[in-house]
């Protein structure tokens, strides 16, 4: 068993990779200069924030956590951590001399427990770090000196396996045996930092980050599907292939009001979206909507790539038509911008709708009066004409199991489908006034940023109304937590294309 001073310096980097108090800084090559460029997975995070950032995270933390100082929290349960090992050791005296700004840990595979990692903490005292682990890597408490390519370190000789804790190159090193010895040949030849993968996968994301990561996609995909029934896990390959085509990058920033999750993808990935204005087009009232332009190539670009790699696809793709009485490629090459939504949280106020302008208005009128035809021969539906002023063709439907009028409707070039309470169809086409002069959607334009093309918007305080009478009122866990989330205001989520790779951008107010 690994002795309780090598479990206190596992303790002391997750609580420091969690973050602390004090310093600052961005994105830090020189810690990646120390991970093996075939890691798996890499993590780096702000262990001192400072200045803007150090703002933004107790403002967060206070305003959704009601924790005044979130680094005095983390460093009590480090010196708590600390005592455990029955030394002496203090975060003030023993380790805020020495600590740098930022940490990192990587893992060299997904496979074991623990799996193989090393976690790199950078120093502004190198001397300092060294006195530190003298202190408490002693072999009364099972550590011996080592060396290994000229670095001194200590390691711990278990039947469960060894790590190794020493100074690489100004920065703190503590891993499994192997990985630590990684960290040394990496420091002085070829390291993640110089592989053109973990640039490409990191360049598109902000450098100004309170955590930074890389995955190798291929890997973790493998290993998500090694732990699957193998028959799922032929049936999910396919569609997971997209992601294989390269690494992931992904950061994590913050301001007072609003923290974010950039997501850098390979090219191919994901469905190249451009949401161009679409999204603040739908009614101000909607808490949730989505939009983009090129809908119809873009979805049949998917429709493509499902039909080839999931079996039966195909299959569903005929059911739908057959109940629907529309061919959807026929449909989807008349599509063109559109954008859909969702008001209102009761079964009386519920209000959905789609508009979708048509680069060819006799096809979509064709495709109208084919679902038309369909309802008509359901005994229990109820058709009559279109209920909104200037559709040049169209109808309106009700059914018994539906307490809404259906209504769709061809106005000029726009489709349009609506399901609701009063004139839902003209309120969606015409609404009095726009998401997009919305405070919180102006607001959460503002987190993406003018790189950034809203894709989707929520509106998370009557998002939570319909979670909460669909059943999420009784909820142990989301009872639990319902004080935190009620501090939220809204969600929305870009896109940006760099160099063939997609960015995503996933932003969340705070109130």
């Amino acid at each position: 068993m690994i002795r309780r001073p090598a479990i206190a310096l596992v303790a002391f980097v997750a609580l420091l990779l969690a973050g602390c108090g004090g310093g600052g800084g961005g994105a830090n090559d020189q810690l990646a200069s120390l991970a093996p460029s075939d890691a798996s997975l890499y993590l780096e995070s702000v262990i001192r924030p400072e200045g803007g950032q150090k703002d933004a995270i107790e403002s967060l933390a206070s305003r959704v956590g009601g924790i005044q100082d979130p680094g005095g929290a983390i460093l009590s349960r480090l010196n708590s951590a600390l005592a455990q090992t029955g030394s002496d050791v203090t975060y003030d005296k023993d380790i805020a001399p020495w600590l740098g700004e930022r940490g990192a840990i990587f893992f060299q595979s997904f496979q074991g427990s623990p799996p193989p990692f090393a976690a790199i903490i950078e120093t502004t005292d190198s001397g300092a770090a060294q006195d530190f682990l003298e202190k408490v890597a002693t072999p009364d408490h099972g550590f011996k000196p080592a060396s290994y390519n000229g670095v001194d370190y200590f390691q711990t000789s278990d039947p469960t396996g060894s790590v190794g804790v020493g100074v690489v190159n100004d920065f703190l090193v503590f891993g499994t045996l192997d990985q630590f010895k990684a960290t040394v040949d990496a420091s002085g030849g070829s390291s993640l930092a110089d592989s053109s993968n973990f640039q490409d996968a990191t360049a598109t994301v902000p450098s100004d980050n309170l955590g930074l990561g890389y995955v190798d996609s291929a890997k973790a995909i493998g290993a998500i599907t090694s732990t699957m029934n193998p028959l799922e896990a032929a049936a999910l390959r396919p569609l997971l292939g997209s992601l294989t085509s390269g690494p992931a990058g992904f950061s994590v920033s913050a301001r007072p009001d609003e923290a974010s999750l950039n997501v850098s993808l390979p090219p191919g990935a994901v469905p190249s979206l451009e949401g161009g204005d679409m999204v603040g087009k739908a009614p101000a009232d909607a808490w949730f909507a989505v939009g983009a332009e090129n809908l119809g190539t873009t979805l049949q670009d998917e429709l493509n790539t499902i039909t080839k790699t999931i079996p039966g696809a195909g299959v569903l793709q005929s059911q739908i038509e057959r109940e629907s009485g529309v061919k959807l490629n026929e449909a989807l090459s008349w599509m063109q911008n559109g954008y859909a939504y969702v008001a209102g949280t009761s079964k009386d106020t519920i209000n959905l709708a789609a508009v979708i302008q048509s680069s060819d208005t006799q096809a979509s009128t064709k495709d109208i009066e084919a679902l038309q035809k369909k309802l008509q021969a359901d005994a229990d539906a109820k058709l009559g004409p279109p209920t909104l002023q200037g559709a040049d063709a169209g109808f309106s439907a009700t059914a018994p199991e539906s307490p809404q009028a259906i209504e769709v409707d061809q106005v000029g070039d726009q489709v349009v489908a609506a399901l609701g309470p009063g004139q839902p169809a003209q309120n969606a086409l015409n609404p009095e006034h726009e998401l997009g002069d919305d405070p919180s959607f102006v607001a959460g334009q503002g987190a993406l940023g003018a790189d950034f093309e809203p894709l989707a918007f929520v509106s998370l305080a009557p998002f939570f109304v319909v979670a909460e009478k669909g059943g999420q009122a009784t909820d142990p866990q989301y009872l639990a937590a319902k004080p935190y989330l009620q501090k939220l205001d809204y969600l929305i989520i870009g896109s940006r294309s760099d160099a063939g790779r997609t960015t995503m951008r996933f932003a969340v107010g705070v109130k």
